[in-house]
C-alpha cells in the first residue's frame, strides 16, 4: 500500500534535481541511480553512499532531506523497490492517491483499499459544538476555518484540537472570538467524546492523500464539511447527503457553517448518511481484502507483467444507484459485487440516479467503483410521465427505450466498457444501452423473473400497461438469449426462465441472495433488550415486525398487517421501509401500527433487538425474498407463508414456521398469549446458521467467482 514521502514527490516545491550541478566526485553515484533500476547494484550503491558520506570536503547539505542528491537515490530506490517484477499486487489509502505523479510505476492500476482509522468505540451522543482535530500545519488550513468561524451568527462554540508549527499564529488570529477554543493535545478518549457531541466537523486540508479525520467523524455520525480541492476526503463526502463540499475560502465555508448551525434537523440527517457511508470502512474487511490479494497470488496489470494473474476487469449496468444499500435490489448488487471485488476483480458500477443526485466517481469497498450519472431534466420528466399512465414508478423500464435522453450515461458506460473484459447487466433494463457501446461478452444479474415481476406490480391489465408488460418480455427474452451466462436467485426462477425464453440450462447459474453475517450477527443479544423495550414504551408488548420496500407485493402485504394489528391490539406492528409510505397502508392504520420507514444499520439493531418475531405474508412477487435472510441471520422467529419462502432451504417446523394467509391471525394470536416459546427460540438458531453456512454472501461469491471470473 503506497504512501510516498511527499516531500520528495507531489509537495516538492524545489528546483527538479540536477545532475550536472554535482560534484565529479559523486559520478560513480550518478552512473548507478541514472540508470535503469538494477537491485545487483544495491551493494556497490550503498557502498559509495557512505564513502561520499565520510569525506570531510563535501559539504554536509548535500545528504540534507530534501537535496538535488538524496531525491535521486530516493526515487531511484522506490522505482526499484516497486518494480512490477518485485511486486505481486499494487494498492493504495485512497484513489487520490492513485493520481499522484511517480507514485506507481507506469501502467499499473492500483487496487484502492481503505482502511479505519485506530480508534475503538466511535459514536454518536449530542451536537452540542462544532469540532476539528488537525494537526496545526500550513497544509490543514485550520487557519481558514478560523477566519470561517468569526462569520459565523450563534453562540456555539468551535473546537480544535491538535498541536503543530501553526498554533501560535492560529491563537493569535482566533484572540477576538471566544467561541473558538483550542484544545492542544487530547488523548483518545477525550478525542471521542469530542467527535460524539459535535454538530458537525469541518476539515478542509489542502489535497489530502486519504484523512482519517473524515472517517472517524462520519463513524461519529457528523457530516463533514470540506473544500473541492481537499483530495481524499472528497471521495467520502457528497455535498448535501453527508455533508457539505465548498470553495476553499472563509466566505464559503463560512456560508456553508451557518447552515449546518442553523438547519440542525438536516445537518443530524447527514450525520446518519454519514454513517452509513463510512461504516464499510472497517479493518475485517482491510485485511480480508489485502489476504485474498496474497491467497489469490494476482498482481495488477503493469508493463512487464509479473509474477501472478491480472484482475478482471468487470463493468455491471444498473437503473439506480446501489451505494447505501437501503432496498433489496441494492443490496444484492452491493454485496455480491464487494466481495467479488474482494476476491478477484476490480468492479465499476455504472449508476443512474435522480436528476438532483451529484454525479459522482467514488471507490465504496475494496475493488469496487460506482459512478452515478444523474438524469436530465427530460428524461425524468419522461419517466413521471410514464409512471401517472402505469399508477407506479417507472425508473426502471422508461430506461429501456429513454436512456439516451440522459447522454452523460452513455458516455460514462462507453468510457468504462472500453477497459471491461466483460460486462454484466444487473436487471434487464439498460440492455439497449449496453449494446450500443459493448458488442462483446454479456452476463445477465436476473434478480427476478421481471416480466412476472411486472405483472404483479402493475396490478390491473390496463392497455397500457399490457404493452409494457409485453416490452419487458420480449426484452428479457433478448437478454437471458444474449447473454454468455445468466444468474439467477433461484431454481424456481431458472426453470420459469427457461420455460418463457428456453436459454440452454447450462448457462444458468445459480447466485441466491444473500446476508453479510458478520456485519449483522453481532448486534443480537448487545446490552439489555428489556431495558431498550422499557425505554421505547414496548415492555410487555409482543412486538412482530415486517421489512420492505414501496413494491406491490410489499405493499399486498401491509394492507393485511394492518387488518391483523387491528384484531390484535395488545401487539405492536413495526414496519421498516419505503413501503411504509404507501398510502393504503399507512392512511386509517391502528395506533399499534408503527411505521419507521428506512434506517440506519445502527436503528435497525434496535429494532431486531426489541422485536419478538419477523413476517413474511407474501403472495406475489418473483426471485427471493432478502428479508428473509435479515431475519435469519439476526436469529428472529419467523413466520412467513410457503409463498414467502420460495427459492429457500428454510424447513417448515425447523428453521420457520410456515402459514397460509388465512391461518396468519391464529398463529399471531397465539404468539401474543403464550409468547416466544423454546420451540421457536431453536427454530430461530437453526435458520441462523443455516444463513452462515448457506446465504453468506461471502460464500455466495465464492459460489460465482470461478465461472463469472474463468478466462
Amino acid at each position: 500500500m503506497q504512501h510516498k514521502c511527499r516531500g520528495l514527490y507531489d509537495l516538492y516545491r524545489g528546483p527538479e534535481p540536477d545532475v550536472s550541478l554535482l560534484p565529479s566526485v559523486f559520478s560513480p553515484v550518478l552512473r548507478i541511480i541514472t540508470g535503469p533500476p538494477d537491485r545487483g547494484r544495491l551493494e556497490e550503491l550503498f557502498a559509495q553512499l557512505f564513502s561520499l558520506r565520510a569525506r570531510q570536503e563535501i559539504p554536509a547539505h548535500w545528504f540534507s532531506l530534501p537535496s538535488a542528491f538524496t531525491i535521486l537515490v530516493v526515487r531511484w530506490l522506490d522505482d526499484l523497490a516497486l518494480a512490477p517484477g518485485e511486486m505481486q499486487s499494487y494498492s493504495a489509502i485512497s484513489k487520490n492517491v492513485t493520481t499522484r505523479k511517480r507514485y506507481f510505476p507506469p501502467g499499473v492500476n492500483p487496487r484502492i483499499i481503505h482502511h479505519p482509522s485506530d480508534l475503538q468505540g466511535l459514536h454518536c451522543r449530542d451536537y452540542q459544538h462544532i469540532f476539528t482535530a488537525s494537526r496545526l500545519a500550513d497544509l490543514k488550513r485550520v487557519d481558514l476555518l478560523v477566519k470561517a468561524m468569526q462569520q459565523v451568527k450563534g453562540e456555539i462554540e468551535f473546537h480544535i484540537a491538535g498541536t503543530g508549527a501553526e498554533a501560535e499564529a492560529l491563537h493569535e488570529l482566533a484572540a477576538s472570538d471566544r467561541r473558538i477554543k483550542f484544545l492542544g493535545y487530547i488523548n483518545d478518549v477525550r478525542l471521542m467524546e469530542e467527535y460524539a457531541n459535535a454538530l458537525f466537523v469541518p476539515f478542509v486540508p489542502m489535497d489530502e492523500d486519504y484523512g482519517l479525520i473524515t472517517i472517524e467523524s462520519m463513524q461519529s455520525a457528523k457530516a463533514v464539511l470540506t473544500s473541492h480541492d481537499a483530495g481524499g476526503v472528497n471521495e467520502f463526502v457528497e455535498h448535501g447527503v453527508n455533508g457539505m463540499i465548498v470553495d476553499p475560502v472563509p466566505e464559503a465555508i463560512a456560508g456553508a457553517m451557518q447552515q449546518l448551525v442553523d438547519d440542525r434537523r438536516q445537518t443530524e440527517e447527514m450525520g446518519k448518511k454519514a454513517l452509513q457511508r463510512a461504516g464499510v470502512i472497517t479493518w475485517q474487511n482491510t485485511v480480508a481484502a489485502l489476504m485474498e490479494q496474497l491467497e489469490a497470488g494476482h498482481c495488477l496489470p503493469s508493463p512487464s507483467g509479473g509474477r501472478g494473474k491480472r484482475r478482471k476487469r468487470l463493468v455491471v449496468a444498473s437503473t439506480f444507484p446501489i451505494f447505501p444499500p437501503t432496498s433489496g435490489g441494492q443490496a444484492r448488487i452491493y454485496n455480491l459485487y464487494r466481495q467479488l471485488g474482494a476476491q478477484a476483480a476490480d468492479i465499476r458500477i455504472v449508476s443512474l440516479a435522480g436528476s438532483q443526485t451529484k454525479p459522482c466517481d467514488r471507490v465504496i469497498a475494496p475493488g469496487l467503483e460506482e459512478v452515478c450519472i444523474p438524469k436530465t431534466a427530460a428524461h425524468e420528466a419522461r419517466e413521471e410521465a410514464l409512471g401517472q399512465e402505469l399508477g407506479t414508478s417507472c425508473g426502471d423500464i422508461s430506461c429501456i427505450n429513454d436512456f439516451a435522453l440522459t447522454p452523460d450515461y452513455l458516455e460514462q458506460l462507453a468510457a468504462s466498457c472500453a477497459a471491461a473484459d466483460l460486462v454484466v447487466l444487473s436487471h434487464p433494463y439498460m440492455y439497449r444501452a449496453v449494446r450500443q457501446v459493448w458488442q462483446k461478452s454479456v452476463w445477465y444479474d436476473a434478480h427476478n423473473v421481471e416480466v412476472d415481476m411486472k405483472r404483479a406490480v402493475f396490478g390491473r391489465e390496463t392497455n397500457v400497461a399490457s404493452e409494457w408488460i409485453e416490452v419487458v418480455h420480449r426484452l428479457e427474452g433478448d437478454c437471458c438469449r444474449d447473454a454468455e451466462s445468466v444468474l439467477v436467485c433461484s431454481e424456481l426462477d431458472a426453470a420459469r426462465l427457461i420455460k418463457l425464453y428456453g436459454p440452454a440450462a447450462d448457462k444458468i447459474h445459480l447466485a441466491p441472495n444473500g446476508v453479510d453475517c458478520d456485519a449483522i450477527l453481532p448486534f443480537r443479544g448487545i446490552g439489555d433488550s428489556l431495558a431498550v423495550r422499557r425505554r421505547l414504551g414496548l415492555d410487555g408488548k409482543r412486538v412482530f415486525l415486517f421489512i420492505g420496500s414501496w413494491h406491490g407485493p410489499n405493499i399486498e402485504a401491509v394492507i393485511r398487517i394492518k387488518a391483523w394489528a387491528a384484531l390484535l391490539p395488545e401487539a405492536v406492528f413495526l414496519i421498516v421501509g419505503t413501503v411504509g409510505r404507501h398510502p393504503s397502508g399507512k392512511e386509517n392504520s391502528p395506533a399499534n401500527m408503527l411505521f419507521l420507514d428506512t434506517l440506519s444499520e445502527r436503528q435497525k439493531a434496535v429494532v431486531f433487538q426489541v422485536s419478538d418475531v419477523a413476517l413474511n405474508p407474501m403472495t406475489s412477487g418473483s426471485g427471493t425474498n432478502l428479508k428473509m435472510l435479515d431475519y435469519a441471520a439476526w436469529g428472529l422467529p419467523v413466520v412467513s407463508t410457503p409463498y414467502g419462502n420460495r427459492g429457500l432451504c428454510f424447513a417448515d417446523s425447523e428453521h420457520l414456521v410456515l402459514a397460509e394467509i388465512a391461518e396468519f391471525p391464529s398463529r399471531l394470536q397465539t404468539i401474543v398469549k403464550k409468547g416466544v416459546g423454546e420451540e421457536l427460540a431453536v427454530m430461530a438458531e437453526r435458520a441462523r446458521e443455516v444463513a452462515r453456512e448457506r446465504y453468506d454472501w461471502r460464500v455466495i461469491a465464492a459460489g460465482v467467482a470461478p465461472f463469472l471470473l474463468a478466462d
